[in-house]
């Protein structure tokens, strides 16, 4: 899982009362700066748009209709990725493929991101043997390889979109857990924190008042990267045979019935090989924006 740069993204800077400098409205205005970020978000909004929208345009049956007299016609305007070895149309496949994926990636970060920050929280918050006994168990799961994790997961649950949300979901949290565990250490002892425990505030009411929107930053863009990382497991599990099946399309398993089919159709592996880029890259340049809007130092 992508590390890099959650440092500088899990980093605060609190007022007095407990609460972020600068409203929504200069947050947007630093997002519209970072002109890579905004091409990011509309990339990702457009491809949102089109799995979203494709099945009420495309009828369900394409997916799997057959033109056997037209197996691996190249691209053109009667199918706009060209057709597989079945003679599918590898546009309707790649549209309703994305909807999977995209699903599946999205479901997942947000139960990654639900058991990080509970994790985070029970930890940060309550210290003593319960920070300790957290701190051990996320460090057990950052040690064991997270590939293998996902195939063995995979290759012992029943196959469907529910068990690999499930299985991504459940092993995509810990870093998340580490840097929201890491912002509650940094700031249960400010000021205002303190201010706020001799006026008599209830324990959960510090912690949903004060602690906590003081993390949002690092846990929005923390949520980003474990949704770019869950897209690409999502399509490496499907391409080793262990994901969604076909003839149910996803991107990952596009690439895998194209493997054999490299030489002489390249382009049945190219189309859902440069949606899997196009929308990882997008997905981390959206997150690096957040970053910089959210995090009021990075001002420019």
């Amino acid at each position: 899982m992508a590390t890099e740069g959650l440092a500088a993204a899990g980093a605060s800077v609190v007022t007095p009362t407990g609460r972020r400098r600068g409203g929504g409205a200069s947050v947007w205005r630093r997002f519209l700066r970072n002109r890579l970020a905004v091409v990011g978000l509309a990339v990702l909004a457009t491809l949102a748009l089109i799995a979203g929208v494709g099945p009420l345009v495309l009828p369900a049956a394409k997916v799997t209709a057959q033109v056997r007299n037209a197996t691996f016609a190249p691209p053109s305007g009667d199918a706009w990725f060209g057709r597989d070895e079945f003679g599918r149309d590898a546009f309707v496949r790649a549209v309703y493929g994305g909807r999977i994926s995209l699903w599946v990636a999205c479901a997942s970060a947000v139960i990654a991101t639900a058991i990080g920050v509970l994790l985070g929280v029970l930890a940060g918050y309550a210290g003593g043997w319960i920070d300790a006994v957290i701190d051990r168990f996320v460090e057990l799961i950052l040690t064991l390889p997270f590939l293998l994790l996902l195939i063995l997961a995979a290759s012992v649950a029943p196959t469907s979109q529910t068990s690999i949300i499930v299985i991504l979901g459940l092993f995509g949290w810990p870093v998340l857990a580490r840097l929201v565990r890491g912002e509650f250490v940094a700031l249960r002892h400010r000021e205002f924190i303190e201010a706020a425990r001799a006026s008599g505030a209830s324990g959960a009411r510090i912690v949903f008042y004060h602690l906590l929107p003081n993390a949002v930053a690092p846990i929005i863009v923390t949520a980003t990267l474990i949704l770019a990382t869950n897209l690409i497991a999502e399509a490496t599990i499907s391409f080793l045979g262990l994901g969604i099946h076909p003839p149910t399309p996803s991107w990952g398993n596009m690439l895998t019935e194209a493997q054999q089919y490299l030489i002489r159709s390249p382009f049945l592996a190219l189309f859902p090989g440069v949606l899997i880029l196009v929308t990882v890259l997008c997905v981390n340049l959206l997150g690096d924006g957040l970053r910089d809007a959210l995090d009021p130092r990075l001002k420019r």
